[in-house]
């Protein structure tokens, strides 16, 4: 948790530092790679394992059920 205060004074704005400095995610992580942050974010280090990474199950199955709701995807 020091490391995230320390990184956190690198951030723009005092919503931002705070931010960054209880999750340990940057807003640029979050632009860059999603809502877990960077690979040492304390989300990303938490929960990827809980939600098998990238291409795990949950993962793919949150891509098709977007795919599926897409009516561009829709055939008549």
């Amino acid at each position: 948790m020091v490391g995230n205060f320390q990184a956190s004074k690198n951030e723009e704005n005092v919503v931002t530092q705070v931010f960054h400095a209880v999750t340990g995610i940057s807003m640029q992580s979050i632009a860059e790679r999603g809502i877990l942050g960077g690979d040492n974010s304390v989300a990303r280090t938490t929960l990827e394992p809980v939600v098998g990474g990238r291409d795990g199950a949950i993962q793919r199955g949150i891509g098709d059920v977007a795919r599926a709701l897409n009516p561009g995807n829709w055939r008549f």
